[in-house]
């Protein structure tokens, strides 16, 4: 049985592969910053749901974990996936603004064409 926060973290990586703006936005704080390495930095809630909306045209075919790695309010999640013919190997770090309840407040996403 997987653990509560690793659940968690599951729940909102599948939330940017499927475009499920409502769900990242629901479990992040307004003032939430998202840098994805190299592309785009958003500062806000409000940039967060734009950009996954905007992404939500490119959903992922296939998802694989690698690993989760989870300590206090932070983890990170990385793996492979597919969108069309392009192949993708990621690693997202996450930090919450707090260990119980937490909703999320960084994300680092590093994310490159395989």
């Amino acid at each position: 049985m997987l653990r509560q926060s690793i659940v968690f973290f599951k729940q909102i990586n599948e939330a940017f592969t499927t475009g499920n703006a409502e769900f990242m936005t629901e479990h992040s704080v307004d003032d939430v910053q998202w840098n994805i390495v190299g592309v785009k930095l958003i500062h806000s809630k409000k940039e967060l749901l734009i950009t996954i909306k905007k992404m939500k045209f490119s959903k992922a075919d296939d998802l694989e974990y690698s690993y989760f790695i989870t300590h206090g309010n932070k983890a990170s999640i990385n793996g492979t996936m597919s969108i069309g013919a392009k192949k993708y190997s990621f690693c997202h770090i996450y930090e919450l603004n707090k260990f119980k309840n937490g909703k999320i407040k960084t994300i680092t996403s590093y994310i490159v064409e395989t």
